[in-house]
């Protein structure tokens, strides 16, 4: 995995703002991105059982969002363009407040269940879910001989509806990672659950224990290899520079220009198979 924004307790000193205004928001603004990996234990069921809990993060923040006052269900402008503009997207799974709370011992995720009704013309959240195939990966760093990676990513695209938070997300991807057993041993070293945030919209964030975009998102292909499966056309944020994240290069194209210089395999892309069918 990368090496973990995450490592390092505590989220003091966070700073985060939107990227300079510079004419047209980058593709990315209307999206944010996090990357999944696990290698001890059993990594298959450890994705399968955090998927739905994610998923419930991401709800709560949303309906504190709401509860804030805010309009929910407003589409996000750009919708239907490529790569992360384009939001309407038929295989994409939308977050809805009326779900029930996801089951985190069901590795199936959130089953439907009878429940009230919504009020008339009462508005969904146009927020979407996009989750990866599951990559069998080679560690990069760390210690010598530890065993494969399974990577991920979740893109959840129409994040327009939030008011961005990173910090909080932060806090709830630790719990999760503690949830499931991760200890901070050494850099770069074997995990049970390793959560990164990639970007969140336009935000720039430089502080000890984040940084947005990732620095290094470009350069690990366990990243862009999920990402391109979800959609090789979307253009990732570079490294910020100077408080401005830079445009580069597609996901594929990326990944293309990555893959004859990797000192480790290729990323092996899997099946898809009950609990993750992607």
């Amino acid at each position: 995995m990368i090496a973990s924004l995450a490592d390092q307790p505590g989220g003091e000193g966070l700073v985060a703002s939107a990227s300079p205004a510079s004419g047209a928001a980058p593709p990315w603004a209307p999206s944010l991105a996090i990357a999944l990996g696990a290698n001890l234990g059993d990594p298959f069921a450890t994705l399968v059982a955090v998927r739905p809990l994610l998923q419930a993060l991401l709800e709560g923040l949303l309906e504190e969002r709401g509860q804030a006052g805010a309009p929910l269900g407003s589409p996000p402008s750009g919708s239907g363009g490529s790569g992360c503009g384009g939001l309407a997207r038929p295989e994409a799974a939308p977050l809805a407040l009326d779900r029930p709370t996801p089951d985190p011992l069901s590795p199936a995720g959130p089953q439907p269940s009878p429940g009230p009704s919504p009020e008339p013309g009462a508005q969904r959240s146009a927020i979407r879910l996009r989750w990866s195939p599951l990559f069998r990966t080679e560690p990069v760093g760390g210690p010598p001989g530890q065993p494969a990676y399974l990577n991920g990513v979740l893109l959840v695209e129409g994040v327009a509806a939030l008011e961005p938070r990173p910090l909080a997300l932060l806090q709830g991807l630790q719990a999760l990672e503690a949830q499931f057993g991760r200890q901070r041993l050494e850099a770069w070293g074997p995990r049970t659950l390793d959560l990164d945030l990639l970007w969140w919209g336009d935000q720039v964030v430089q502080a000890p224990a984040l940084q947005l975009p990732h620095p290094r998102l470009q350069q690990r292909s366990f990243v862009l290899a999920p990402l391109a499966a979800i959609d090789p056309l979307l253009l990732p944020p570079g490294p910020a520079a100077a408080g401005t994240p830079s445009p580069g290069p597609d996901c594929a194209s990326l990944l293309a220009a990555l893959l004859p210089r990797l000192r480790e395999a290729a990323p092996q892309r899997l099946p898809g198979r009950a609990g993750w069918p992607e």
